[in-house]
């Protein structure tokens, strides 16, 4: 049988030990492991039926612990990773999850989950793999599930997991989960929040008020602004998101400028604009 899956799949090895990246079983008392990148859905769930798969629990938790600075060792060899980091309902079954997402990545994952309401993936990625984004079907998969979800998207890393990172994501998730309306983020994306975050209230209120002065009462003004400077101080492509005239957008851009001295053509005056207005309005 080892003869026929190695004509099949010619990437099969032997192993010393589980590895997340490779469809694991065992065959006369050996382990064996098919690189996931070489299968589809389809010869996944066919291999599922015909072979005794090796079970993989154990490495979840290996990772868990090794993660948590509760091991020195990691439990498996990830070369190239990606962490996935849901905020879900509180009554959320684990198990049901954990086999959803799979499903979706079609591929095998590591899960666990060790603070309240959140479950850490860790999604291996083949070399050229950037990784699915949820953005497009977060809706879909929040309603399929009945619960509104939540998600950190962490960049693909070329390295093993280690504790240093994995201690800054979850508390980066934990940060843009209580903070930022989206329903998903991706990591690069996380910046704005973690550091607005780090400022105390008062520090934040008084910038606030120091930079915008007078025009921090107008929310029609600086809802004007914030999308200007979304689209980079182009005028054009401004007055069409907003639905105004020009002219109309233009004259927002000069009274602003009246009222704070901030030129948002300029880029450190857009940068302390664009921060104040996104702190008090989110």
């Amino acid at each position: 049988m080892l003869d026929q899956l190695q004509s099949l799949y010619p990437t099969t090895i032997k192993l010393e030990a589980v590895d997340s990246s490779y469809f694991c079983f065992t065959l006369e008392g050996k382990l064996y492991g098919i690189p996931y990148e070489d299968l589809t859905a389809e010869g996944k769930k066919l291999l599922e039926i015909f072979l005794p798969v090796q079970p993989n629990q154990s490495t979840h938790e290996g990772w868990k612990r090794y993660l948590l600075g509760e091991s020195s060792d990691a439990p498996s060899s990830i070369s190239s990773f990606r962490y996935l980091i849901f905020k879900v309902a509180p009554q959320t079954d684990f198990a049901s999850f954990q086999s959803t997402i799979a499903d979706i990545l079609e591929k095998e994952i590591i899960a666990f989950t060790h603070e309240p309401q959140l479950i850490t993936i860790i999604e291996p990625l083949a070399e050229k793999e950037t990784g699915l984004s949820f953005v497009e079907m977060i809706e879909i998969l929040s309603s399929d599930l009945d619960q509104k979800l939540y998600i950190l998207e962490g960049d693909k890393c070329s390295e093993q997991p280690n504790p240093l990172h994995y201690s800054w994501i979850i508390q980066t998730a934990k940060t843009v989960f209580s903070t930022s309306p989206m329903q998903v983020t991706q990591e690069r994306d996380a910046l704005l929040p973690v550091m607005l975050e780090a400022l105390s209230f008062m520090d934040a209120q008084q910038f606030s008020q120091a930079i915008l002065r007078q025009a921090e009462k107008d929310e029609e003004l600086l809802h004007t602004i914030k999308t200007v400077i979304q689209h980079q101080a182009n005028v054009s492509l401004a007055a069409k998101s907003l639905f105004m005239h020009r002219n109309t957008v233009q004259n927002r851009m000069d009274k602003f400028y009246e009222l704070t001295g901030l030129d948002v053509r300029q880029f450190e005056d857009s940068l302390k604009a664009y921060l104040c207005i996104h702190y008090l309005r989110g």
